[in-house]
């Protein structure tokens, strides 16, 4: 997997954690002006970059952030669920470009990309298609993917 990647060139992106401020500004270099990162605070200080220091690098390339951590393996509790794809629908909405981190980029966040893309009318099936031709080390566990489900049963509703 190449990290960063886009989803949607210009709207939506994924990526694994940065491991320090070059990573920011590589964001930030392609565009990037906002960011979701679904790591735990205590992931930050293991790879040596501390969630401080974090917030301090884009604030420095003026990238708006919006952390909802999330263990690893698990999705988002749905109500957080839908409050990051409604904030990642305004940012886009907005004209900024959106990348969504976890740790390793293979579960928390694709989840979330899948996710928004049905928010944006995909069927599951062809969210996860699109993510995984792309992320080709998408690996979502049972959790993640009963919550993708219960989405587009959710969404299926509100239409």
């Amino acid at each position: 997997m190449k990290c960063p990647y886009w989803v949607v060139k210009g709207e939506l992106a994924g990526s694994c954690a940065p491991r320090g401020v070059k990573d920011v500004e590589n964001w930030a270099r392609m565009g990037v002006k906002a960011v979701v990162s679904l790591m735990e605070d205590f992931e930050f200080d293991e790879l040596g970059f501390p969630l401080s220091d974090y917030v301090d690098a884009l604030r420095r390339f003026n990238i708006r952030f919006l952390h909802a951590p999330t263990t690893d393996g698990e999705p988002p509790p749905s109500d957080v669920f839908m409050a990051i794809l409604r904030w990642i629908s305004d940012r886009v909405n907005g004209g900024e470009p959106v990348l969504v981190h976890c740790n390793a980029g293979v579960g928390r966040s694709p989840t979330v990309i899948i996710g928004y893309l049905m928010y944006k009318g995909y069927s599951l099936r062809d969210a996860y298609r699109l993510v995984s031709s792309i992320n080709d080390e998408v690996s979502l566990s049972l959790t993640q993917a009963l919550a993708l489900e219960r989405l587009e049963e959710s969404l299926r509703r509100r239409t």
